[in-house]
């Protein structure tokens, strides 16, 4: 009888055991998930499905698709970069003595009128470089009329195979192979034309214009009537098509303008990396409604770009101290050294004060580049140097 009532007992201490198992949600897709739970009791709460859409990953190249289809548009800007490679071909020919130029054929291709590009897609467009510049009521406006008209008359001096160009007197020198026109006091206008259009065109145009606060204060919701990009994206899209055309840069896209130069100081300050990737990260921004972030790429942008022209001055500066002796190559390197400083007036938020700029230029002889010494062109290298806090690097640009 006692070992029944054992049995009896442990039976019912069994069945209590079991009914008194831990009750819970088992699934662990759900908020109230219990690991301790033994028997799911159906009261299971999942999370509502999400409405915020995946944040866009950054690419690795300037490639963005909407449904399938991209997004980007620059296709305006890579034609200016046409129209000034075409300009700038046709200015260089006036480096061979008894060439002469024609100073309207420049201004039309400034302006695109009458026809004047061997392309049939650039003189059918309405894109043009002059009205991109800086206006003319802006005291930082540049003068391309004047440069133009003063190469064309500077080319129409030069005879056949003579190379008169020396102090006071305009022309062309030649150094070993290399031979370029000048006026009497040592400036190569072709190089002024050629990196103002960089500066007062297309680095106006990032800075100022399309990474400026007005333009960025625009709908990034809407898509532009006929196109697959907001007004914010497009903005962001042209200021990097002037900076380079190369969706993959700097794979390729390394051989003009901007892209150009970079890729010039880039072993001194891997700006290549740093320009390219702001660009990316700042669309990717754009298309994730992430304008803290966007603002903090432009920012990366501008400082950069004025990194390289700052740089490149520098570097002509010290090309040309080492040519001293050589009027072709001194001059040729004061002239491209004069447009990037005079350049930095174009970069937003990192530019030159005139006084900063009239000091500068007034070390590289004023105008007058016969004039200059080793010291007045370290003098220059130190303003430069100090102002964009390239002291650890001057050395080496």
């Amino acid at each position: 009888m006692r070992k029944f009532n054992l049995w009896v007992l442990a039976i019912m201490i069994g069945s209590s055991v079991i009914s008194c198992k831990k009750k819970g949600c088992m699934d662990e897709r759900a908020t109230n998930y219990s690991a301790e739970a033994k028997k799911d009791d159906g009261t299971c709460v999942y999370p509502e499905p999400s409405t915020t859409p995946d944040k866009l990953a950054i690419p690795s190249t300037y490639t963005f698709l909407r449904k399938g289809s991209s997004s980007v548009s620059f296709n305006g800007q890579t034609q200016r970069m046409n129209m000034a490679s075409e300009l700038i071909a046709y200015m260089k020919t006036a480096n061979t003595p008894g060439t002469s130029i024609s100073a309207q054929k420049m201004k039309d291709m400034f302006a695109n009128a009458n026809s004047p590009f061997s392309s049939s897609e650039l003189n059918g467009t309405t894109k043009q470089l002059k009205d991109k510049a800086v206006s003319d009521n802006s005291k930082h406006a540049f003068d391309f009329d004047f440069y133009m008209d003063g190469l064309a008359k500077l080319s129409d001096s030069t005879k056949t195979g003579v190379f008169a160009g020396k102090k006071d007197t305009a022309g062309v020198i030649q150094s070993g192979s290399k031979q370029y026109l000048f006026d009497s006091k040592g400036m190569e206008y072709a190089q002024i034309i050629e990196k103002g259009i960089m500066s007062a065109v297309f680095l106006y145009q990032i800075t100022f214009g399309y990474l400026g606060d007005e333009k960025m204060a625009v709908d990034n919701t809407t898509l532009e009537d006929g196109a697959n990009y907001t007004k914010m994206e497009h903005h962001w899209d042209e200021a990097f098509g002037y900076f380079s055309e190369a969706v993959d840069f700097p794979t390729s896209g390394t051989d003009r303008f901007w892209g150009k130069y970079s890729n010039g100081r880039n072993a001194v300050l891997g700006c290549n990396k740093t320009i390219m990737d702001a660009f990316l990260a700042g669309r990717t921004a754009i298309v994730n409604k992430d304008l803290v972030e966007r603002d903090k790429q432009r920012e990366i942008i501008k400082e950069n770009l004025a990194l390289i022209a700052a740089g490149t001055a520098i570097h002509y500066l010290k090309e040309a101290k080492a040519n001293l002796s050589d009027d072709a190559l001194r001059n040729h390197t004061l002239s491209e050294a004069n447009a990037f400083v005079r350049g930095l007036q174009y970069a937003s938020g990192y530019a030159l004060s005139s006084a900063q700029t009239s000091q500068i230029l007034s070390y590289m002889g004023g105008g007058n580049h016969y004039l200059v010494s080793a010291t007045d062109l370290d003098n220059a290298i130190a303003l430069i140097s100090d102002k964009y806090k390239l002291d650890d690097k001057k050395g080496s640009l």
